[in-house]
């Protein structure tokens, strides 16, 4: 009785390791989208929808372990579950900008097989990507059969919460989306407007890093949605109520500052052909104007630096 009682106990315990490790893991182990598997056609429906499917949970991080189930479909034949999405890019060109485009794509979460009485199940993890809904879909071929959705919740996060000042602070933000409303972001520091985010060539996530200034004590950071230049401070009276808000509290600590590497002025300097291309240049700049005193000691220390190569 006293092994048997070790064994159950024993099994009890790796289960619930098991279960911390997964927990642990779900805002780490999350693929890219593309990751999830093949591109797959953007199938459209024909002849009716066919079946019911559905995910638990229905909304997440990415990270999530998401169940899906399905019923109604024809017994014992194999179909395509797939996750869709979008590319996105900047539309320009060498001096004109025309906006942000984004491509629908699609990629296969698994091939499932139906049971005798037309029932689908499998699960996945909700993959690192654009935030908000995203359509899942049962095909065979090009045909879509049925859909549900899943959506992806922002998260944002510092890699360090304190340090003295002139300290990087490393933020990351997944879950941006890529409709109109949501995916312009905005960060403040100390309630003062430090830069916009943009995600639409990285899927969703950013990650960029900020300098520590200010007073030693508390800052907060926040990170809002603008989809017009500036923030809402009351996002409730916004036409989007619903963003969530982000505020991370970053603490600068006493001590001496962390300054950037020194830097040796030779590096910065023009030497040999470029330097006395440099002193072409501003010589066709002067267009037969006199120069003044500034300008003219530039062409002497440009001719200098020529001569030491």
């Amino acid at each position: 009785m006293i092994g048997a009682r070790y064994g159950r106990l024993n099994a009890f315990a790796c289960a619930l390791v098991a279960c911390a490790l997964m927990r642990a893991g779900e805002a780490l182990a999350a693929p890219r989208a593309a990751e999830l598997g093949p591109e797959m056609p953007l199938a459209e429906p024909a002849g009716g929808f066919v079946g019911k499917v559905s995910v638990t949970p229905q909304s997440g991080p990415a990270g999530t372990h998401v169940t899906v189930s399905g019923e109604a479909f024809a017994p014992e034949q194999e179909f395509d579950l797939v996750w869709r999405t979008v590319k996105g890019r900047w539309k320009v060109t060498v001096a004109e900008y025309h906006g942000r485009e984004f491509a629908p794509v699609g990629y296969r979460i698994a091939t499932v097989k139906s049971d005798k009485a037309g029932r689908i199940a499998t699960n996945f993890v909700a993959p690192e990507d654009f935030g908000f809904l995203h359509d899942i879909v049962v095909q065979q071929g090009n045909r879509l059969l049925t859909q549900t959705a899943f959506n992806i919740e922002m998260t944002a996060k510092l890699a360090q919460d304190k340090g003295p000042l002139g300290s990087p602070i490393a933020i990351e933000v997944q879950g941006i989306g890529w409709r109109e409303l949501e995916g312009s972001w905005v960060l403040l520091y100390d309630n003062k407007f430090t830069g916009f985010m943009s995600a639409v060539t990285t899927g969703g996530t950013v990650r960029f890093t900020l300098t520590a200034t200010g007073h030693v004590g508390h800052h907060i950071i926040e990170i809002q949605h603008s989809d017009f230049g500036s923030p809402y401070r009351n996002t409730q009276q916004s036409p989007v109520p619903d963003r969530p808000v982000f505020k991370l509290a970053y603490t600068i600590t006493p001590g001496a500052p962390v300054l950037p590497p020194p830097v040796a002025i030779g590096t910065l300097l023009l030497r040999g052909r470029a330097a006395l291309d440099r002193a072409l240049e501003s010589k066709s700049d002067l267009a037969g104007s006199m120069p003044d005193r500034e300008t003219l000691d530039e062409l002497l220390d440009l001719v200098a630096l020529a001569a030491t190569e």
